[in-house]
């Protein structure tokens, strides 16, 4: 059971850490392309994502699945820009395609993991004082 949590942590982490690091490109990406950058929409969505994320790691259930929600829904925008990108530059089109991908797991494994589940039970006794449930 410890390495089912063990695994859950790793999978969590990795799923919002990698979610993160995709809010934080397409920033860049805005800001690389000179279109218009606001820095409370561009910066607030990675550090609301986290919020979320932080959220789920506490216990709060719904928070997870918001975070499953948006991460299917970044995969399917960058599965769109990637279409677009496709046009101008092969490279950005290859990004977006890899993005998407990352994104379509992150979606699933929060979803579907019966480790990270594993992994938040085992926190919140923890979080209350009490022992572990056998």
């Amino acid at each position: 059971m410890e390495t089912s949590a063990a695994r859950g942590r790793l999978e969590f982490f990795a799923a919002v850490g990698a979610m993160t690091l995709l809010l934080l490109l397409l920033a860049l990406g805005v800001w690389l392309r000179g279109a218009v950058f606001n820095p409370i929409t561009q910066l607030g969505r990675p550090v609301v994502f986290i919020g979320l994320a932080m959220l789920a790691y506490g216990g709060a259930g719904w928070a997870r699945k918001v975070l499953a929600f948006w991460s299917g829904l970044l995969s399917l925008t960058t599965a769109v820009v990637a279409i677009n990108a496709g046009f101008e530059a092969a490279l950005w089109a290859l990004i977006a395609i890899l993005s998407s991908v990352v994104a379509a797991y992150a979606a699933f494994v929060l979803f579907t993991s019966a480790a990270i589940d594993s992994f938040l039970a085992d926190r919140a006794p923890k979080e209350a004082g009490l022992p572990p449930a056998a």
